[in-house]
């Protein structure tokens, strides 16, 4: 079941599922407690990502295409899921929109065999906001996708204690363009630098600008621009 976002009131109480979802970019992490390796650039999604989980959570949230870039968020706990996706719109004054969509639980979490209030991935509702974009913003958006995703490669133990991370966030991100194979990839807790922190920030940014009321848009997709320019600068 999806949800459309169309009132102030459902704005703002996305908003503040949204601040709790992102707040988890920029904190503790991934791999198990496993020791790795830190480096500024994204590994595969390939052997990283739990085959079914990543199926069921897909079938879910991407309700549209991404030719400009799309993003999905996966938190720890009981937090929902929630994914953004830049694509091309006919209906859209700019002729792109982005599509926000949000678990109302997290689905991991809700669907786990040892979960005694387990219950059906179908059951679990999604929340939906679509606005416009300016193209600009999606045009740097794609680039700065491509750039990361181009860097992708494992990250190995490194055997340094202050390497170890802890369960928290995965963030895939991935980019279809036209007439061109479907490029994923994964920034972990182990993904750490300036492009990568550059990164997570415009990830950030493109969630906020879609739960912003319309006034504020504009300076939130310019300061994404700003973030994917980073990324994209030397």
């Amino acid at each position: 079941m999806i949800t459309e976002l169309i009132t102030d009131n459902d704005r703002t109480r996305c908003a503040v599922a949204l601040a709790a979802a992102v707040s988890l970019l920029s904190g503790a992490v991934v791999m198990g407690g496993a020791v790795v390796s830190t480096s500024d650039h994204l590994t595969p999604t390939e052997h990283n990502l739990d085959a079914e989980y990543k199926k069921t959570i897909e079938e879910k949230l991407f309700v549209t295409g991404g030719d400009y870039g799309r993003v999905l968020v996966m938190v720890g706990g009981t937090e929902g899921e929630y994914s953004v996706s830049v694509h091309s719109d006919q209906n859209s004054p700019t002729g792109v929109t982005a599509t926000f969509t949000k678990a109302e639980k997290n689905v991991a979490d809700a669907t786990w065999a040892a979960n005694e209030n387990r219950v059906d991935a179908a059951s679990i509702g999604v929340v939906r906001i679509d606005v416009a974009i300016p193209k600009s913003a999606a045009l740097v958006i794609a680039q700065a996708w491509k750039r990361m995703l181009s860097t992708a490669r494992q990250i190995y133990p490194s055997g340094k204690a202050e390497d170890v991370v802890l369960d928290g966030t995965n963030i895939e991100l991935s980019l279809q363009e036209a007439n061109a194979s479907l490029r994923e990839a994964l920034i972990t807790p182990a993904s750490r630098g300036s492009k990568v922190t550059a990164l997570r920030q415009a990830i950030e940014l493109l969630a906020r600008y879609c739960s912003a009321k319309p006034p504020d848009r504009p300076s939130i997709a310019r300061e994404i621009q700003d973030k994917c320019g980073a990324i994209l600068g030397p």
